[in-house]
């Protein structure tokens, strides 16, 4: 992705600024998806808000990234730069087991069409990838691709495989599914090509509700096998 941006400065607290476009700076820090990194992002997400910066229309978390969409015409790269280098970061707090959201997922054969080849390609039984995929706590590090899509991280490295050869035009809403290291669930019908291996009644995203999705970064969920 780097090649498209136009230009970097590495500043000094291992931030690396890119100047994606004319309006917006994106901010990526070296290290992989991590508990540790959700919670540097959350923490600078948090200061940045908190200071009501000049110019800046949105804030949005990646993995590892955060992009700041800003107005030209009232601030600028540099300036943004700048004033990130001197926050003030506190240390975000993470959720406690407590606030752990439980969401309940039947992991049948008719609502995981794709859990026997998961367990055959990765060399394990079916009740072992169900085992494998309860047994964590996830965290949601941002929303995206589709209203109300969590990414999680945390998945065991013993499910990664890669996304389908061949993705299904319409996923059934609510189908948990995985692929490529990560897992989430599809929260409306919709195209997709992650391995489905379980289905959930859920709401994960409702536009006449305030706020439409009740998710978000830093929250935690667990899968509970019904």
């Amino acid at each position: 992705m780097n090649q498209l941006l136009d230009a970097w400065t590495q500043g000094q607290r291992g931030i690396n600024y890119f100047r994606y476009s004319a309006y917006s700076l994106l901010l990526e820090w070296s290290a992989s998806m991590s508990s540790n990194t959700l919670q540097i992002i959350n923490s600078y997400i948090s200061a940045i808000t908190s200071i009501d910066l000049t110019g800046v229309n949105e804030v949005v978390p990646g993995y590892h990234s955060i992009m700041i969409y800003f107005d030209a015409a009232l601030t600028n790269h540099e300036s943004l730069i700048e004033s990130i280098e001197n926050l003030i970061v506190e240390k975000s707090t993470n959720q406690t087991e407590s606030e752990t959201i439980i969401i309940n997922v039947s992991y049948e054969a008719n609502h995981g069409p794709d859990l026997l080849y998961v367990a055959q390609s990765l060399g394990i039984t079916s009740s072992e990838v169900i085992k494998l995929h309860a047994s964590k706590t996830y965290d949601i590090h941002f929303i995206g691709f589709l209203p109300g899509f969590l990414y999680l991280g945390g998945l065991d490295k013993k499910l990664t495989l890669p996304r389908r050869d061949i993705p299904r035009t319409k996923v059934p809403a609510g189908s948990v599914a995985l692929a490529a290291g990560q897992t989430g669930i599809y929260p409306c019908d919709s195209p997709g090509g992650w391995h489905i291996i379980g289905q959930t009644d859920h709401e994960f995203f409702n536009p006449n509700r305030n706020p439409p999705c009740s998710f978000s970064s830093g929250m935690k969920i667990k899968f509970n096998p019904i």
